[in-house]
This record gives C-alpha cells, structure tokens and sequence, in this order.
C-alpha cells in the first residue's frame, strides 16, 4: 500500500481505517490486481491511497496513487459528454435538434426523429453494442520500439522494446479476434463569455472542415457507416437502452461540428485548459499525430489480448474503439485518480456558477439534473446516477448523485447534495476480463467510504 494522503487523526479515524481494510481485502482477495482510491469533495483529497500492483505479467510493478488507467466508458461523460455541454455553450448544438442535422447519413426512417438529448441519456432506440472491430483489418502493429507513441496532445518516449515505464513487452499479432468487451488548485483561464444555454441557441452555419485525420487515412468511414446503418431497437424516447454506440455518434458529431479529431478538441479545450497533465487518448494513427512535449505516465496494464496478442498497456482496451484508431466517443479515454479528482472539483464549481466563462452554470445543471421519465431509466445526460436497488455505488450516496462505470474496472461518484466524490480506478481485467469480483466489491467499498466521510 502506498499513500498520497494520510488517514485522519480523531474523530473518524477508525471508519478511514475500515476504509482502508477494505481496500486491502479487495487486492488480496482478487477483486483486481491493484486499487487506486479517492475521496475528496470541492475543496481537497481527503483519502487517496494505492494497492497492489498495477502489472502483474510479465513482471510485477507496484500501483502508485498517480498510476493512469484506461478508463473506458469514463470516456462519455469526461470526454464526449464535456465536449457536448461546450459546444451546447457556444450554441453550436441544441439538444432535441436532430442529430442528421449534424450526421444527414443518419436519418433512415425512425433515425431522422433521433436528437442528441436521446443519444446522452440512452433513448435514442440504438443498441447496446456490436462488435464492429471483426469487420476492420486485424494485421496489428506492434507498438513503436522507439521513438514516440502517439498521445492526443503529445509525445511520449518509448524507450528500448518495452513500454514506456511499465517495462511490459508487446508483440505484433495477425488474428481473428477472439472475444470482445460489452458495454458498460489553478483553474482554466477566463475566456471571452459565449452565453446562452444548452437549448437556446444554434448556428445553422455548416461545420468547418475536417481535418487530415478524417480525408482517408484511416477506417473511419467504414465504421461510420456502420453505425449510421445500424436499425434501432425501439422508437426514439420509447425505451432506455445503455448504448456504446450512441455514443460512438455523439463522437462523431463533435468532430464534424467542429472540423477536428475529438481527442485533438478535447486536448486543447478541455484536458488542457483545466490542467488534467495525465488525461488523455492514445492516437494509433502516429502519421496525424501533433506532437507537443509531454510527461512520461506510469500506466496500469489490462488485459492479455488474445486477437491482439499482447498485454495492453498504452492501447485501448475496448475492441471497437482500438478497431476506430483509439479514439471514439465511447471509449478510449486514460486519466488518473487526481485528474479525475480536479475534473470533477472544477465541474461542480461550473455548476455553481464559480466558472461561468468556462461552462455556465445552467448548462451543467440541465445535463446533471435532466428528468428520468422512462421505466429503469437512470442515465441523465452522459451521466449515470445510483439504480435504486443494487447500485455499485451502494446505498449511501443521496438521491442527488451522478457517476459512471467503466469495464476496466474503474468509476466514479459524485454526491452533488455532500459535495464529496468517490474515484474507484483498477486493473480487474488484467491479466484477464474474465473476473467478476468487483461487482459485489464495488458497493462495499463505497458503503466503507461514505460511512468515513458521514463517521
């Protein structure tokens, strides 16, 4: 175990020690390899410790509370949902216009009637997943043995034949896949104030042009236009569907209503503005790859990729969205505990109107606080919030609490009521996805951490 923030003293201390405990109990117990834990609220880390290991294959390396993790469907609301909620600012999208008004090749039938407040909240009558990444080319280079791996933003070192710190060997593979993932302080300088709220105001000037990462270089079109194809499942706003590929739309949006790469918007927009140093996606298209000096990350390996052929590390771990070129609107995102920590600080400051030149906050509270009509419906708007029974955030957390899950093992919570947050990140599928444990570990591990903060 290794800590960035020492258990308090006093009053309260024994439920931080439980807390603790139970960390420990999840690595030995093998619920995943390593743990890394936050607690924190709008004004500092109140717990923030590491466990085990973050590789376990071919060497052991210990977890460090700063270790970066592939974050999976983290990716929606950091990434994707964020990028939204600035263009909504800027009044370059409404949320019940129709996204063909954005994506024309998405407008068969019942898909014309599809708006980007359904994508965000899961209604827009897609389906969940589908495994895309069989139909693209499987010849999967090896990662560079030197020079440079391509990171939206940046350029980081690879020294030797191993991967940048984790020491983790790779190797090139030619295969059929073989299985696939299921879906599941200094703050940013002020900047001239753009107004109006996410369904007021639209520019029906047409999206600048893409850039070189979208004329050819890539599969892009032809996943387009798979999930351009795709029928829906329901009629829009008739049923709640968690949907990787709604999101996967969403991502493509973003890119045509602003004429460049999402990971490249979300670098100079986002990540870079509010200081997230660790938080970014891995671009494995080096040719369009904008270079710009960068910090060497202790990464956190997954899994041992049988149609890839190699333990990921520094490679998305989702198939569809390593099948994308890395980048996507539902996956593909890595960030760390702290990063995660000053996002969510920052947007819930937007949130009470402490940042009104960055987000407003009318525009963050729509997203957060949408309605739920719809039987099982939990998604607000790129958020998640607690299932009334069986939630993985457990069943502490208040009624005003938003978060997400990713399939690496990692989620966070966030009790706007408390003003607290809870960061789980791990490696449970590393070496292999093949371990359920945390989903009975996650509820407990969140019980251990709100009765710390209530104690």
């Amino acid at each position: 175990m290794r800590a960035a923030r020492h258990v308090g003293q006093g009053h309260g201390a024994r439920a931080w020690r439980a807390l603790d405990a139970t960390c420990r109990r999840g690595v030995s117990e093998g619920v995943a390899p390593g743990i890394v834990m936050l607690v924190g609220n709008s004004h500092e880390i109140l717990f923030h410790r590491a466990y085990g290991s973050r590789a376990l294959v071919p060497t052991r390396l210990p977890m460090l509370p700063d270790t970066v993790f592939d974050v999976a469907s983290l990716t929606k609301p950091i990434a994707t949902t964020t990028a939204m909620m600035l263009l909504a600012r800027d009044g370059r999208v409404r949320l019940d216009d129709p996204v063909s008004a954005v994506v024309p090749e998405f407008s068969e039938g019942a898909k014309s009637a599809v708006t980007f407040r359904q994508l965000l909240n899961h209604t827009s009558g897609l389906p969940a997943w589908k495994p895309y990444y069989e139909a693209a080319p499987h010849v999967v280079p090896a990662p560079l043995t030197s020079g440079t791996v391509p990171v939206s933003g940046s350029v980081r070192p690879v020294p030797g034949s191993a991967h940048p710190v984790s020491g983790i060997p790779a190797k090139a593979a030619v295969s059929k896949p073989m299985r696939h993932s299921p879906p599941e302080s200094s703050f940013p300088r002020k900047r001239e104030s753009r107004g109006g709220e996410a369904g007021k105001r639209f520019s029906s000037a047409p999206p600048p042009p893409l850039d070189s990462r979208f004329r050819g270089n890539d599969d892009s079109e032809g996943w387009r236009h798979r999930v351009h194809a795709e029928p829906l499942v329901a009629a829009p706003g008739d049923k709640a569907c968690y949907s990787d590929l709604g999101f996967i739309l969403l991502g493509e949006a973003v890119e045509r209503l602003t004429g460049t790469s999402l990971d490249r918007f979300c670098g100079d927009e986002i990540f870079g503005p509010l200081g997230l140093s660790a938080t970014f996606f891995v671009d494995l298209d080096a040719s369009c790859h904008r270079a710009r000096p960068s910090a060497v990350h202790t990464l956190a390996a997954t899994e041992d990729c049988p149609w890839r052929g190699r333990i990921l590390c520094g490679d998305v771990h989702d198939d569809n969205a390593f099948a994308m070129g890395g980048v996507a609107g539902h996956a593909g995102l890595f960030s760390s505990a702290p990063d995660i920590h000053r996002f969510l600080r920052f947007l819930g400051r937007c949130r009470e109107d402490g940042e009104p030149d960055f987000l407003p906050g009318a525009i963050v509270r729509e997203f957060l606080e949408a309605e739920r009509p719809l039987p099982g419906q939990t998604h607000v708007l790129g958020w998640d919030t607690p299932s009334p029974r069986g939630s993985s955030s457990g069943a502490r957390f208040s009624a005003r609490t938003v978060g997400h899950l990713g399939f690496t093992g990692t989620s966070m919570w966030w009790d706007m009521e408390r003003d607290v947050h809870v960061i789980l990140l791990t490696n449970r599928v590393h070496p292999s996805r093949d371990n359920d444990a945390i989903r009975e570990f996650r509820p407990r591990v969140h019980d251990a951490a709100m009765e710390a903060l209530v104690s």
